[in-house]
């Protein structure tokens, strides 16, 4: 799901997790950090559509990437 935001996106997006950094536009790279479930991660964002791409990735997290309850 977060490739589906990435990918598209003109803005370069980078993923931070425990100081291993990946581009979040590749599914390969975003597995490779392995990141358990409740980690904490961050985001680089930068280029013409990065305020889109950020709030499309706040609202996927807000949202619990769309999962039900349970």
């Amino acid at each position: 799901m977060i490739v589906d935001i990435t990918g598209p996106a003109k803005s370069d997006v980078s993923i931070v997790y425990e100081g291993s950094k990946a581009n979040a536009k590749s599914i390969l790279n975003v597995m490779m950090l392995a990141i358990p479930l409740g980690s904490e991660v961050k985001f680089e964002v930068d280029g013409e559509d990065e305020e889109e791409v950020v709030q499309k990735l706040e609202k996927l997290f807000n949202d619990k990437f769309n999962e039900e309850p349970g």
